[in-house]
């Protein structure tokens, strides 16, 4: 299955891998003023996905769902300035400019404890509301600090956070991609 969004300004819409006609994986809920549904991120199981939510109402801060591919209903699990991603059992996410993980047991669909910082200066993509970050079940972690309209030069670096290697030439790039 695939859960994707059209376009900014829409809910979710799933679509078997193998093709066919897309179908509502969410529903914008107006009484919210919710005007966005974006980045889907699929849990382990396969079946529930952690997507991000906007609001056109003042005060009403953006918030990351859970959501089931069997309903459109949707719990919220936190409030979350950008989307977020699940890997070796911790959500990752953003507070201010810091690149936080947490605890999540997926089955439950629960936090747990307290977030710790990974990253500090992490970029958010203004245009997009996305975090420059990806993180991987192996435990690689690539993320990018300032200015996401600036470039930057992707390298490696080991556990104490000592460049090993660059990966690229600064250059601007949209996301940093998915990691295996």
């Amino acid at each position: 299955m695939i859960v994707f969004t059209p376009s900014s300004n829409n809910p979710l819409l799933k679509v078997s891998a193998a093709g066919g006609t897309p179908e509502p994986a969410s529903k914008l809920d107006a009484g919210q003023g919710e005007n966005s549904h974006r980045w889907p991120f699929f849990l382990p199981d396969g079946k529930h996905f952690l997507y991000w939510s906007r609001s056109s109402h003042v005060g009403q801060s953006p918030v990351l769902y859970v959501g089931d591919l069997g309903t459109l209903q949707a719990r919220v699990l936190m409030k979350s300035e950008t989307m977020a991603n699940y890997a070796s059992g911790h959500l990752l996410f953003m507070r201010d400019q810091t690149l936080m993980a947490q605890s999540f047991e997926p089955g439950r669909m629960e936090l747990r404890g307290e977030p710790a910082p990974l990253a500090e200066h992490v970029a958010i993509n203004g245009a997009t509301v996305r975090a420059m970050f990806s993180a991987s079940e192996t435990g690689r972690l690539i993320y990018q600090t300032g200015e996401a309209s600036t470039g930057w030069q992707l390298t490696w670096r080991n556990r104490e956070g000592k460049q090993t290697e660059a990966i690229s030439k600064s250059r601007a790039l949209f996301v940093p991609g998915n990691l295996a």
